[in-house]
C-alpha cells in the first residue's frame, strides 16, 4: 500500500534542512567576520564552519530524537 505524504511531513524535513544550512552558514559567517577583525584568514572561518556544522547536526538530532521528561519509575510527570 502506498503511503501519502502530507504537508506536515514535508515541512518537518524542510525545517531540518534549513536548520543544518543555517548552522553551517552562521558558523562560517561568524568565523569570517572574526577573521576580518583579527587578520587570521582561514583559522576562524574553518572553526566557525565546524562549530556551525556541529550545531546544525545537534539540532537535527534533537528534532529526530526528542527528549521525554520522565520520572524515575517511568511514568510521565
Amino acid at each position: 500500500m502506498k503511503t501519502r505524504w502530507n504537508m506536515r511531513s514535508y515541512g518537518r524535513f524542510l525545517d531540518m534542512g534549513l536548520q543544518l544550512a543555517v548552522g553551517f552558514g552562521l558558523g562560517f559567517l561568524g568565523g569570517w567576520w572574526l577573521d576580518g577583525k583579527l587578520h587570521t584568514t582561514p583559522l576562524f572561518s574553518l572553526l566557525g564552519l565546524m562549530l556551525g556544522a556541529a550545531a546544525g547536526f545537534l539540532n537535527i538530532y534533537r528534532a529526530v530524537y526528542p527528549v521525554h521528561d520522565r520520572t524515575k519509575d517511568g511514568n510521565k510527570s
